[in-house]
């Protein structure tokens, strides 16, 4: 008969075996666990070809959602901004989701986005835009007011903002409003920011887009508020050459991710234009769109070379597109939803198999 002290040892050299076992048993995180405080990396569901799937954000007490950004490498982590609405008692909210807008969380509330973006070298750090400028370098948990340097006041606020996407701790802040504004620049990611061309004054009127050139970004593009002038720099924002005088506001600008000596200029008027000489010359580019034009965003599909816009116009108001090499822009995804707001930004994801669209809530096409 085996001795109580023996039983006693064999029982624990059991347990032990079955703590070790149970304890390889019981942990379920999956080998691409991220680390703690990283988002995880999920596949979003499938969905039908060229048709609007609502995603959310649409409830009483939320506006239009004006700005969206999807993580560069995890399209199930979407970011995505609404409007302040004085009349409905509205404040302006950031959300953020996690899968795939299935859930939201509610990062802040006050201000009114126009703008989100990730640092280009580090998706840990985005920026958005509800009135100065917010800076976020922990996924979106915590959030630090950058404007500090910028003059803002109640009638001046940020309406463009860009990343230099080879130097990202460069940042150029455009501001606007109805005594004009100015542009700023921060070389340290936004601690501290400098006025440039505070002499000619070209830019006074206000900055409401901006555009940088990825294959020289010491080249800028700037338009102002008001009239409308396009201007351009080559030194970093130092100095200023004119373009295009009184063109009546271009709301958005695109340098060519492929070509940098072809630039878009989207106006809320005039539709597109477009020069290949690096804007020395300009020509309409508006085939296949209303009569009545007045757009509000234009991007590129790297992946297709198609070019996407949102236009307001009443009486042509959806999303369209211009394929590689087709001579007219297409209105797309047309179907049951009446967004009846085309205001609000056009953000790509998936390797541009992806169509997300804020209006009266978050909408998601998938392209061919």
């Amino acid at each position: 008969m085996k001795s109580p002290r023996s039983s006693l040892f064999i029982n624990l050299i059991i347990a032990g075996i079955l703590l070790v076992v149970c304890a390889a048993c019981d942990s379920t995180t999956p080998i691409d666990e991220p680390p703690p405080g990283e988002d995880p990396l999920v596949e979003c569901p499938q969905q039908s070809l060229s048709t609007w799937e609502f995603v959310g954000l649409q409830a009483d007490n939320i506006d239009r959602i004006k700005a969206l950004a999807v993580h560069p490498s995890k399209p199930n982590v979407l970011y995505a901004g609404s409007s302040f609405n004085f009349s409905a008692g509205l404040e302006g909210k950031l959300f953020k989701s996690i899968d795939c807008g299935a859930s939201w969380d509610t990062l802040r509330t006050g201000g009114s986005y126009l703008d989100i973006q990730f640092d280009p070298h580090d998706p840990a750090t985005i920026y958005a835009v509800p009135y100065g400028i917010l800076k976020s370098t922990d996924h979106g948990h915590t959030w630090t007011d950058i404007s500090e340097g910028i003059g803002l006041d109640p009638e001046r606020r940020v309406t463009s903002l860009v990343i230099d996407p080879a130097h990202p701790e460069v940042l150029y802040a455009g501001t606007s409003g109805f005594h004009g504004g100015s542009l700023y620049k921060s070389t340290d990611g936004g601690a501290s920011w400098t006025v440039l061309d505070p002499e000619n004054r070209r830019l006074s009127n206000g900055v409401i887009s901006l555009a940088i050139d990825p294959s020289d970004t010491e080249v800028l593009y700037a338009s102002t508020n008001f009239f409308g002038d396009l201007y351009k720099s080559t030194d970093g924002g130092q100095t200023w050459s004119i373009l295009l005088q009184e063109t009546n506001e271009s709301i958005d600008l695109l340098v060519d991710p492929e070509a940098s000596s072809v630039i878009y200029a989207a106006f809320g008027d005039r539709g597109v234009m477009k020069s290949v000489d690096t804007g020395s010359s300009w020509h309409a580019f508006n085939e296949g769109l209303p009569v009545e034009k007045k757009i509000r965003q234009i991007i590129k599909n790297p992946q297709t070379d198609a070019l996407l816009l949102v236009n307001a116009s009443p009486n042509g108001q959806g999303i369209y597109i211009r394929e590689a090499g087709s001579p007219l822009w297409m209105r797309i995804g047309i179907d049951e939803h009446d967004h009846g707001y085309y205001y609000s930004d056009l953000m790509l994801a998936d390797e541009g198999q992806r169509l997300y669209f804020g209006s009266d809530g978050l909408y998601r096409m998938r392209l061919e």
